[in-house]
């Protein structure tokens, strides 16, 4: 119960964490924690001792609190909200002392609210997992003090307010944030679970809608590449200020192949996948999916003495100096250009043993498939057997869209 106790903490950190006006409501904490946290493989592992190492977490509870596992499941089996006008940044929240950070989240939120009808094992988190000192009905920490009042259907913490009981809800987790993703919107939100997977939905007014849109269909004959992907449109003059920043050197003759080979490319505008290594930070692929003038790529190679070959149906070219930056090659064929720091030897192995994007787990995990903005893909396979000899098949996936004036992202977790 203790350490059922420590993981809802700790998500609830997490979701504060990105907010400057929060408003977050748990309908159930046990039921939470039971289709959440023991179903979804990226969170139960993030949890395990095996995993990224929120144990002694579960150790200090279990040597701090006192009371027994009746009271504690007793105040599990209950409604939670959190409501803070506090914005938090996400570098707040790296800290691995998760302690010390819910601590901060109690004392600067503006009142929290439990539907408890027993005090006890909540007057035991805070007596002493976050050091406050009781004194009546006030909690007390150095000079501050949190009054709490019992209400009808709970308790409520620094204000005398009525309890909003979360039971009209059909969603484990919901609520408001406000200046998401620092937009300066207020966004509604809430989460549920769904064959093993955390469903994150969340939306806000948009009054204009300008931006290009995409078919995830485009892609799912192409071999895409790479943990973390970025998948959206871009302009061809947006491009180069784009990846320069990652990828092209800042010297004059790899800056003139670059545009030469920009040039050569037929669309005005493209399907992009900004592609990147969760293990290596040096490894940079981006694939751009527009035709090409091979004519043009094979006049310029012909004036140029630089580094060529083929792999497959691609052909390849070094586009940067020897002397200046990393090493930049371009691949292409007809139909798509990718620029990448991936050395040759390497790249002949993602072109000839990755499967076509539709056969890729990621790829089902998409919800929404047609007039998106762009989706952001996390595969965390290969850093967990990197990093913790893990067999975890863990990801994420975000899509973003707009329909009839609103703005939604929309959040997966596996």
């Amino acid at each position: 119960m203790k350490f059922r106790l420590s993981v809802i903490l700790i998500l609830v950190s997490v979701v504060v964490g990105y907010s400057s006006t929060t408003e977050i409501k748990i309908k159930n904490i046990k039921d939470f924690y039971n289709k959440a946290i023991n179903e979804v493989p990226l969170l139960r592992f993030i949890n395990s001792k095996e995993g990224i190492g929120y144990s002694y977490f579960l150790e200090f509870l279990n040597s701090q609190l006192t009371s027994d596992s009746t009271k504690i499941n007793a105040l599990l089996d209950n409604s939670l909200s959190i409501y803070s006008d506090k914005g938090y940044t996400y570098d707040e929240f790296l800290n691995p002392n998760y302690i010390q950070i819910l601590k901060n989240l109690i004392d600067d939120s503006n009142y929290f609210s439990v539907t408890t009808k027993d005090t006890t094992a909540l007057s035991d988190i805070l007596e002493n997992v976050f050091y406050y000192e009781r004194n009546g009905n006030e909690f007390i920490l150095e000079e501050e003090k949190i009054p709490f009042y019992k209400q009808e259907n709970g308790f409520s913490f620094k204000k005398d307010i009525s309890i909003v009981t979360t039971e009209e809800s059909t969603y484990l987790l919901y609520g408001k944030i406000h200046n998401f993703f620092k937009k300066g919107k207020e966004w509604s939100f809430y989460f549920d679970v769904n064959q093993k997977t955390l469903n994150g939905y969340f939306e806000t007014e948009r009054f204009s809608d300008n931006s290009s849109k995409f078919n995830i269909s485009d892609l799912e004959e192409e071999k895409i590449f790479g943990d973390i992907l970025d998948i959206h449109k871009i302009k061809k003059d947006k491009f180069i200020s784009y990846i320069q920043e990652f990828l092209i050197p800042h010297d004059e003759f790899s800056k003139n192949n670059f545009l030469m080979i920009l040039n050569a490319l037929d669309d005005e505008e493209f399907l992009m996948v900004d592609s990147r290594n969760i293990i290596d930070n040096n490894e940079y692929s981006f694939l751009v999916f527009s035709p090409i003038n091979l004519d043009e790529i094979e006049e310029f190679l012909n004036r140029k003495n630089l580094i060529k070959g083929q792999l497959g149906t691609f052909n390849y070219f070094k586009i940067s100096h020897d002397k200046v930056g990393y090493p930049v090659y371009v691949y292409y064929d007809n139909n798509e250009t990718i620029f990448s720091t991936l050395f040759p030897e390497d790249m002949r192995i993602y072109l000839g043993e990755v499967n076509r994007f539709k056969y890729l787990r990621t790829y089902d995990s998409i919800e929404k498939r047609e007039n998106l903005e762009r989706i952001n893909i996390i595969d965390l396979e290969r850093y967990f057997s990197n990093k913790f000899y893990s067999t975890s098949s863990s990801f994420i996936t975000l899509e973003y869209f707009t329909e009839e004036n609103k703005e939604f992202v929309n959040i997966h977790i596996k």
